[in-house]
């Protein structure tokens, strides 16, 4: 992907003649795509599986007994037979672990908000919203009510 990104729109891009052994090929790529495919990189992308799993740690350490309750699941599913490779049976019956990741990825958002800036004019309730309008969703703050405001 990397290559893709730093050859693109370049002579060095498969894409740039449109042509590969005189058949049509999809078009280059835009430099706002380009932008955006590096920037869901650097956003997206990083320490986000880290960051779970540091969430999980922190959480299972502030509940012992929920920190139990998932061992005593992995010690039900895997008994005493700690080597042996995880299959994909083993996952769906982890049915408790997968409760905790889904709790802590509820409580502890990695993404705290998805930003949106409108292509075209679009009316929100009686409000118009012009071109470039700004917007986004609060994830971190589920339970949180507020009046949304359109600002001039």
């Amino acid at each position: 992907m990397l290559t893709s990104i730093i050859t693109a729109n370049t002579p060095r891009d498969i894409n740039y003649t449109n042509k590969i052994d005189n058949k049509e090929v999809m078009r280059p790529m835009t430099d706002p795509e380009i932008r955006g495919i590096i920037s869901d990189g650097i956003i997206a992308g990083t320490d986000s599986t880290a960051n779970t799993i540091s969430f999980i740690v922190y959480y299972l350490a502030h509940y012992p007994d929920v920190k139990k309750k998932m061992l005593n699941e992995i010690d039900r599913i895997f008994q005493d037979d700690k080597t042996r490779p995880i299959t994909e049976n083993d996952i769906h019956n982890l049915k408790y672990c997968e409760a905790i990741i889904k709790e802590v990825s509820r409580i502890f958002s990695i993404v705290n908000s998805l930003p949106r800036c409108l292509e075209t004019p679009n009316e929100i309730g009686d409000k118009e919203a012009p071109l470039k309008t700004e917007s986004g969703v609060i994830t971190v703050c589920a339970e949180l009510l507020v009046e949304i405001k359109l600002r001039n």
